[in-house]
C-alpha cells in the first residue's frame, strides 16, 4: 500500500499514464476534471439548477395505481374490457354494509333513507347503479300493488307490512344447504337484519379514483343516514385501494429507512460525519431527479415504479464507496485536493463508469415490453444511472473540497 501511494502522489494531469486498457475513459475524465478545475462554480450551479428542476418536478407526481392502463390498448384484456362495457355497460362492482344503530334493515326509516342514498349515489358519474335490501321490497310493492311507484318514497305502514312478511319468511341461511341459493334476502341482509349490504357497479378505476369516490359516497352517506347508521365500504375495491397505497406507503418509509441504515454504515466505516453526509447527497441526487422526470412525464408513482428508488440508491452507494473509500486514503496521507482528485479518478472512476454502462445498457431491454409498469421500470432506472455516474464524478468531488484539509493554490469555489 505505501508503494502504491507513493507511486500515486506523482500523478499528473493529463492522465496520460493510465493503464492502456482505461484509454477509452481518458477523454471524458479528462473533460471532468477540467470542468472541475476551470469551472466548478458553474458545475455547482447546474446541479443546483437540476436539483430545484428535479424538487419542482416531484412536487407533480401522482401517487395511484391502475391496473387495466399497465396494458397497451390492442391488449386482449382491455379490448374485451372496452367490448364488455360497450355491449353491457360498465361491470366493476364495489361493496358497502350498513349497521344500523340500535335498529334493524327492516325498519321503515332504514329502508327509505337506503332507497335516498342509492339514489343518489348512482347519480354519481363513477357509479351506474345500486342493489339493496330496497330492491326486493320494490319488487313486493309491484307483485302486490301490480305497479311500481319509484318515484314516491315506500309508506310507513306498506314497509312495516312487508317486514313483518320477511322477518317471517321460512328462509334457508346455512350455505351447505340447497336451498341457501332460494334464499332471496341472502344478497343484501344477515339472517338477524343488523348489517345490510349495497353492491354498486360503475367504472374500473385507479385506486385514486376508488378513495375519490369513497369520500364522496361517505359525504352522501352522513348526509343520508345521519346518526341511524353507520355505512363503510366493502370488497375488493375497498381492498385493492388499501393495499396499493399500503404497498406504496411502505416503500416509501422503507426508502427512508435505507437512506437512515446507509448514513449510520457510512458513519460507522468512515468515522467521519463530513464524509458521511456528502456521500448522501449524489446517492439521493438521481432519486430526486428521477421523481422529477416521473412528474413531468407524468408517470405515476405506483406497484411497479416505487421499487425504482431502492434499487437506484443501491447502485449509486456502490460507485460512492469506491470514490469514497480511495478519497479518504489520499486525503489522510496530505494530496491536495487536484491530486486526489487525479489519483481517484484512476482507481474508482474507471470501475464507476462501467457499473453505471452495464446498468445504462442493460436496462433499456426491459423498455420493449409492452407492460407499461416493466418499461416505466427500464427507462427510470436507466435514466437514474446515467444520472447517478455524473453525480458521483461530478458533484462528489465539489462537495468534498467542503473542509478539505490540504487544499492547494489552484482556483476554489
Amino acid at each position: 500500500m505505501k508503494s502504491l501511494l507513493q507511486k500515486d502522489c506523482c500523478v499528473t494531469w493529463p492522465p496520460h499514464d493510465f493503464d492502456e486498457e482505461t484509454d477509452f475513459f481518458k477523454p471524458f475524465l479528462n473533460f471532468v476534471y477540467r470542468s472541475l478545475k476551470n469551472a466548478p462554480t458553474i458545475v455547482l450551479s447546474v446541479f443546483i439548477i437540476l436539483l430545484s428542476l428535479g424538487f419542482y418536478g416531484a412536487s407533480k407526481l401522482v401517487v395511484d395505481t391502475y391496473s387495466l392502463g399497465y396494458l397497451p390498448k390492442t391488449h386482449r384484456s382491455v379490448v374485451d374490457n372496452d367490448r364488455i362495457v360497450k355491449e353491457w355497460g360498465n361491470y366493476m362492482t364495489s361493496e358497502m354494509t350498513i349497521v344500523p344503530n340500535g335498529g334493524s334493515m327492516t325498519d321503515p326509516d332504514i329502508i327509505r333513507k337506503t332507497e335516498l342514498f342509492v339514489k343518489k349515489v348512482t347519480a354519481l358519474p363513477e357509479v351506474s347503479r345500486g342493489d339493496s335490501l330496497v330492491d326486493v321490497y320494490r319488487r313486493m310493492e309491484e307483485v302486490w300493488t301490480s305497479k311500481s311507484s319509484h318515484n314516491a318514497p315506500l309508506s310507513n305502514a306498506m314497509v312495516s307490512q312487508m317486514s313483518l312478511m320477511i322477518e317471517s319468511d321460512n328462509l334457508d341461511w346455512n350455505r351447505i344447504h340447497p336451498e341457501y341459493n332460494k334464499n332471496y334476502l341472502r344478497a343484501f341482509t344477515t339472517e338477524d337484519f343488523s348489517t345490510g349490504r349495497i353492491t354498486l357497479t360503475g367504472k374500473m378505476l385507479s385506486a385514486n379514483e376508488i378513495d375519490a369516490l369513497w369520500e364522496k359516497v361517505d359525504k352522501i352517506a352522513s348526509d343520508t343516514y345521519g346518526n341511524a347508521a353507520t355505512v363503510r365500504p366493502a370488497g375488493y375495491g375497498a381492498l385493492y385501494s388499501k393495499i396499493s397505497n399500503y404497498i406504496i406507503q411502505s416503500q416509501t418509509r422503507s426508502f427512508f429507512y435505507t437512506v437512515v441504515l446507509i448514513f449510520v454504515i457510512l458513519l460507522l466505516w468512515t468515522r467521519s460525519l463530513r464524509f458521511s453526509l456528502i456521500a448522501l447527497i449524489p446517492n439521493i441526487f438521481p432519486i430526486v431527479m428521477m421523481l422529477g422526470f416521473m412528474g413531468f412525464a407524468h408517470i405515476p408513482l405506483d406497484l411497479g415504479t416505487a421499487i425504482v428508488a431502492a434499487i437506484v440508491l443501491g447502485i449509486s452507494t456502490d460507485d460512492t464507496v469506491h470514490f469514497i473509500h480511495h478519497w479518504q486514503d489520499h486525503e489522510r496521507n496530505g494530496y491536495s485536493w487536484y491530486k486526489n482528485l487525479t489519483s481517484t479518478y484512476n482507481f474508482a472512476g474507471r470501475a464507476a463508469i462501467i457499473t453505471s454502462l452495464l446498468f445504462i445498457v442493460g436496462f433499456p431491454v426491459m423498455m420493449l415490453s409492452e407492460l407499461k409498469t416493466v418499461f416505466y421500470f427500464g427507462l427510470l432506472t436507466t435514466f437514474s444511472a446515467g444520472i447517478g455516474i455524473f453525480a458521483d464524478l461530478f458533484l462528489m468531488p465539489i462537495l468534498l473540497k467542503i473542509g478539505y484539509p490540504n487544499p492547494d493554490t489552484s482556483p476554489s469555489l
